[in-house]
């Protein structure tokens, strides 16, 4: 049975990754064709919760230019449940940024990012399988 369980965590892992993967080529695509320079990529992250505390490590990069972030909002069910001011510089070095707020109880997050030029890059992220 725990097999089972941590087979199908495995598999939820992955499909988040690739979920991701899929939105940020499609984003890519719409922003190459706008002549927008600024793209972000969540490569991997790392999720663990205890005692009613998240803590989020998002590995980041970016294939062009650098792109400053200045603010982060997590939303859970629709609703914002963190949000934060952060002076983050995301490189074409893949590097771990994280995040700490209370557990909303959601199986899934989206992670939105936004930079020092106004644009959003938003990610879905599973927390619990």
């Amino acid at each position: 049975m725990l097999l089972i369980l941590i087979a199908v965590a495995g598999c939820v892992v992955t499909y988040a990754y690739f979920v991701s993967l899929i939105r940020s080529q499609l984003d890519t695509a719409e922003r190459v064709e706008r002549g927008v320079q600024e793209i972000v990529y969540l490569d991997t992250y790392a999720c663990s919760i205890q005692s009613g505390t998240v803590t989020l490590d998002l590995y980041l990069r970016t294939p062009a230019a650098d792109v400053e972030i200045t603010h982060v909002y997590v939303k859970a069910k629709g609703q914002v449940v963190h949000s934060e001011q952060v002076s983050w510089t995301v490189t074409k070095t893949p590097a771990k940024f994280t995040l700490t707020f209370s557990d909303p109880s959601a199986n899934a997050l989206t992670v939105v990012l936004i930079s020092k030029g106004g644009l959003k890059f938003s990610f879905v992220i599973f927390v619990r399988a």
